[in-house]
């Protein structure tokens, strides 16, 4: 008796890719974002790390990854985002993770206002003339920002 395996292979591997793609929702297509401390000081440290483990698997691979803190409430008007890093993403890191320490910069931070540390994900896409364009998205989390 000859048993094609075959087929057999090709199912578990459609199952696996399903498997992966239940563990990548559409929503995490930018990568995810986390940083420690989530309360900082101005002048102090803190790290940064984003995860591109769905964003490569969904094809939103970074090409540059910018981290700048926006205030998103309860701000006078005047407020424009502070870049805290740029970032030129290593398309073959394994696993596939930007981390790094920043430095909180002393900034325009003020008293009351609501802070999101914000990670735009630069990807590239081929443009219908076949020219490649580059195209943005962004995830965030709230940062506490003190001793102002």
């Amino acid at each position: 008796m000859r048993v094609n395996f075959l087929p057999i292979l090709a199912g578990l591997a459609s199952m696996a890719s399903a498997q992966l793609q239940l563990g990548c929702p559409d929503a995490l297509r930018y990568g995810t974002l986390a940083f420690s401390p989530t309360t900082v000081d101005p002048g102090a440290t803190f790290t940064i790390v984003a995860n591109m483990t769905c964003a490569n698997y969904l094809g939103y691979t970074p090409t540059y990854l910018d981290y700048y803190i926006e205030d998103t409430a309860n701000n006078n008007g005047h407020e424009l985002p502070t870049l805290i890093a740029r970032r030129t993403y290593n398309q073959s890191a394994d696993p596939p993770i930007d981390t790094f320490t920043a430095v909180l910069p002393s900034g325009f931070w003020f008293v009351g206002a609501e802070y999101q540390l914000y990670m735009y994900n630069s990807y590239a896409r081929t443009a219908p003339a076949g020219d490649t364009v580059i195209i943005v998205g962004a995830v965030a989390g709230s940062i506490n920002i003190t001793g102002y």
